[in-house]
């Protein structure tokens, strides 16, 4: 029996408010994702819960499920717009809520790849979302760092999009020990290969230049062409290529995101600054390729003709790609 465990206060911070439970977003056997209604004096709340089977977790599960709890906490104390907010948890019989912010389109790189279009296109998004996008993002891992926290797992799999497109950083680690998890090695710094070496601001930065490659793909999975057993070693050397829709200007950002040596790489504020520049109020869509067989490249030294300027309002000099 794990009931026991329950006893934890931090695993009843919502037992005084009335829950409506709705649809069921995911299941599985040990946890499931649903809708849910928090009510607590006329103040309603839509948000997402984790539910947990108290009785088929694992000890482990159990102390991940702990650390989760206190480092959301944590974060969510900080509110910001970019970071998923944590409500609570609260408990049924033998079941553990934690309820988080509800963000509608769910995780950023499934979202990105249900953008893509067939034939010549590449995705339906204009610059002007792609860019806000990274630029809330990198607003949001701006705060948590002005905070003294560290992401440590930063990747377009764990941010979250509101209805209204608006980016939510979650799953913070705040944890500068190395996973096991091998699929993640993709978004390691160099330094973070070595022995001994842990993750950092620096680190984090790195990965959130692999996410503005994540983005500009619309859910490409980096080094999907590299073993992970030679990856530490290619990255020492070599870096992800230049999409083929993204300026040099732009895939200039991640890559100084990729430097080296990592006292040389721009903090987040920096990159917030730098994105909010390219961040142009445009609706073209740079990525596509319309009927007339006009192909949208910004870094073609000729700015389109008229006509094209007239299907496409962004020219090579305005084109936030």
């Amino acid at each position: 029996m794990n009931s026991f465990r329950l006893q934890d206060p931090i695993y009843h911070t919502l037992d005084d408010h009335e829950v409506t439970l709705k649809g069921v977003i995911k299941s599985g056997r040990i946890a499931s994702v649903r809708e849910v209604l928090l009510r607590k004096n006329g103040d309603t709340k839509h948000a997402v819960s984790v539910v947990l089977n108290v009785e088929l977790a694992t000890d482990k599960t159990f102390n991940e499920i702990n650390k989760r709890i206190r480092i959301d906490t944590q974060i969510s104390e900080m509110r910001h717009q970019n970071v998923l907010r944590y409500f609570g948890a609260w408990c049924e019989v033998d079941k553990l809520f934690m309820g988080y912010e509800l963000a509608e389109k769910g995780k950023l790189d499934e979202y990105l790849r249900q953008t893509r279009l067939t034939g010549n296109a590449v995705s339906n998004m204009s610059n002007y979302q792609v860019m806000k996008i990274l630029v809330n993002i990198v607003e949001g891992l701006a705060h948590i760092h002005s905070r003294g926290i560290i992401h440590g797992n930063l990747q377009a799999g764990v941010i979250y999009l509101t209805e209204e497109n608006i980016p939510k950083i979650g799953k913070v680690c705040n944890n500068r020990i190395k996973s096991n998890d091998r699929n993640l090695w993709r978004w390691w710094a160099p330094e973070v290969f070595e022995n001994g070496q842990k993750h950092s601001r620096e680190a984090d930065i790195w990965a959130f230049g692999v996410l503005m490659w994540e983005v500009c793909t619309f859910g490409g999975l980096p080094y999907n062409d590299v073993d992970l057993d030679q990856l530490s070693q290619y990255v020492k050397y070599d870096r992800l290529g230049m999409p083929k829709n993204v300026s040099p200007e732009v895939y200039t950002f991640m890559t100084n995101c990729w430097k080296s040596d990592p006292r040389l790489r721009p903090d987040a504020n920096q990159l917030v600054a730098l994105l909010s520049e390219r961040l142009v109020d445009d609706q073209s869509y740079a990525f596509l390729e319309n009927p007339r067989n006009f192909q949208h490249i910004p870094t073609t030294v000729q700015a389109p003709s008229k006509k094209e300027t007239q299907i496409y309002s962004d020219t090579v000099s305005r084109s936030a790609f």
